[in-house]
């Protein structure tokens, strides 16, 4: 009414923002004066004498009642889900409907787990019972696969009975349809000895999906090297910087299995890049870099917390530091 056009909404709800700026949801319609519900998209200028104007609406056969959704889809196309009706349309700009799916039993709740329409989807996968670690010196890897078509920022805190290895808010950006593999580094303690892990990964836009993974692992002394286990591990590793927090210069360190193009860069909190410390083609080993807490200009950045990013191959890992001026 506000618009200044009767619109003539009723039971309408799951409005979804276009690219265009326009507004597409699903109309109920359960008080008419029509006996039928539809799908219908709005434009909205403040400026027109009627500000809210009708561009497009796809009509039903009938009235629909509750639970239906309407989804813009990459071809164009509007997805229509009709939950009591058990159907799924798919109808283009003319609103003449391009297939048609029914069912005979159960029934659909909307479309957010549809591919393309439903961004966090993304599983985990961490040690398995019974699987050893180093002794000594010791590390357990685990990843994250992004299985959504957007990229995702992900946190991740890890605790264990034995307090060999301990992280709070460790951050992972992961692209679509791609895995990250984080690597934890730890102290276990001499002899054989059982610890019991969990990992708690949740994506930052909505920490309420999160996932858990539990393990008991062994400590086994056969394989300590004496070293660090970054010498003899085939898998990317990239270690914690040093000193952290740290005022003057960071030390970053990591560990590449084979030769290839490789990017080490440093990040704010938000995602933008603050310095690229390397674009290269390194060699497999030891690499070592440093940062002097200043971005692309040579600037002094704030004090803050930051991460650092390093890209090999298809893998990204990320730690975090601290600067203080």
């Amino acid at each position: 009414v506000d618009f200044g056009e009767n619109l003539n909404f009723s039971y309408q709800h799951d409005p979804e923002l276009l690219p265009n700026g326009h507004i597409l949801m699903f109309d109920n319609h359960n008080l008419g004066p029509e006996d039928s519900s539809r799908a219908l998209e709005i434009s909205v200028d403040p400026d027109r004498e009627v500000p809210a104007h009708i561009e497009w609406e796809a009509w039903l056969d009938k009235i629909a009642g509750s639970v239906c959704d309407a989804d813009r889809l990459p071809n164009g196309n509007t997805l229509i889900t009709v939950g009591p009706h058990k159907f799924l349309s798919e109808v283009d700009a003319d609103g003449n409907e391009v297939w048609h799916l029914s069912f005979n039993q159960g029934s659909t709740y909307r479309t957010q787990r549809t591919p393309h329409l439903y961004p966090l989807a993304y599983t985990i996968k961490g040690p398995r019972d019974g699987d050893r670690v180093p002794d000594g010196d010791s590390y357990f890897q685990f990843c994250i696969n992004n299985l959504g078509y957007l990229d995702q920022t992900f946190r991740y805190n890890i605790t264990d009975t034995e307090g060999w290895f301990e992280v709070e808010g460790g951050y992972a950006i992961v692209a679509s349809d791609e895995t990250y593999w984080a690597t934890i580094l730890g102290k276990t303690q001499e002899g054989v000895a059982n610890d019991t892990i969990t990992i708690e990964v949740y994506p930052v836009v909505k920490p309420d999906l999160i996932d858990t993974w539990h393990a008991i692992i062994l400590s086994d002394p056969r394989l300590s090297t004496g070293e660090k286990p970054v010498e003899s591990t085939a898998q990317i590793i990239l270690h914690p910087s040093y000193p952290n927090p740290f005022n003057l210069q960071v030390n970053i360190s990591f560990h590449l299995p084979f030769k290839s193009l490789t990017t080490l860069d440093v990040i704010d909190p938000r995602g933008r890049r603050i310095r690229r410390l390397i674009s290269a083609e390194l060699k497999a080993g030891i690499h070592h870099y440093t940062w002097n807490g200043t971005n692309e200009k040579g600037s002094t950045v704030p004090s803050g917390a930051y991460y650092y990013i390093l890209k090999h191959d298809n893998t990204q890992l990320v730690n975090n530091l601290i600067f203080l001026k």
